[in-house]
């Protein structure tokens, strides 16, 4: 089995949790706004991943525990086709780039 990044897997928004060889995500979520494909795919990674559970954090995030270190690749590609992009969701506000909503 080759070494683990826990760097990498950090700077992913990948927590190593106190249960040996579970992580939990961390999802960022730009400015609160999360369209319903992206909750979807949230909610889809945590019921065939996460045990079903889904933490919303005190500062707008989305926190997916119990993710195995074996499911990680998986994760990544479930989010990216349910319109996640890197670490963060963003999404486009109805006004304009979903930032500065101009």
């Amino acid at each position: 089995m080759a070494a683990i990044d826990y760097a990498t897997l950090k700077k992913g928004g990948f927590m190593r949790q106190k249960q040996k060889g579970y992580f939990s995500l961390r999802l960022g979520v730009v400015g609160g706004q999360v369209t319903a494909e992206q909750l979807a795919a949230v909610t889809d990674v945590a019921s065939a991943y996460g045990h079903g559970y889904i933490h919303l954090t005190s500062r707008q995030g989305i926190e997916i525990p119990f993710i195995n270190i074996e499911d990680i690749d998986a994760v990544k590609k479930a989010l990216a086709k349910g319109g996640h992009r890197a670490r963060r969701l963003r999404t486009e506000s109805p006004d304009g780039d979903g930032l500065s909503g101009k």
